[in-house]
């Protein structure tokens, strides 16, 4: 399992005492592996079924879908998990239950490097 980081190193202060520095981001298994990262990419939900699909250079491990019932203070929203489930077409789906408001995927590929959604809000 890799370990992935920001790590900022300062070069110094400029005139105004203000600290310069770089970004760089530790990609070690994108440069080893050489596959991008996965992409996930919404589809239109089809009744209570969230539908996404991941694009990436290497097989999909594992995909989720995690979904919230309303509430109006964010910092006690509690996420539950339900596995999604693919025909081989590429599509991935998952039923949300019927209590849902919001919904995002979660997807993670063979090395393993996981990506999510961004959040979907159920009308």
């Amino acid at each position: 399992m890799f370990v992935y980081n920001m790590l900022t190193v300062c070069a110094g202060l400029n005139s105004s005492g203000l600290a310069l520095g770089w970004i760089f981001e530790m990609r070690l298994p994108l440069l080893l592996a050489g596959a991008p990262f996965p992409r996930i990419e919404l589809l239109p939900e089809s009744g209570r079924a969230a539908r996404f699909r991941v694009h990436g250079g290497l097989p999909v491990a594992s995909a989720m879908v995690y979904w919230s019932a309303d509430d109006p203070d964010w910092r006690t929203r509690k996420w539950e998990s339900v596995s999604a489930t693919t025909d081989g077409d590429g599509v991935y789906h998952a039923t949300i239950p019927a209590q849902a408001s919001d919904w995002y995927a979660l997807a993670s590929d063979d090395r393993p490097v996981s990506v999510s959604s961004e959040i979907r809000h159920l009308r």
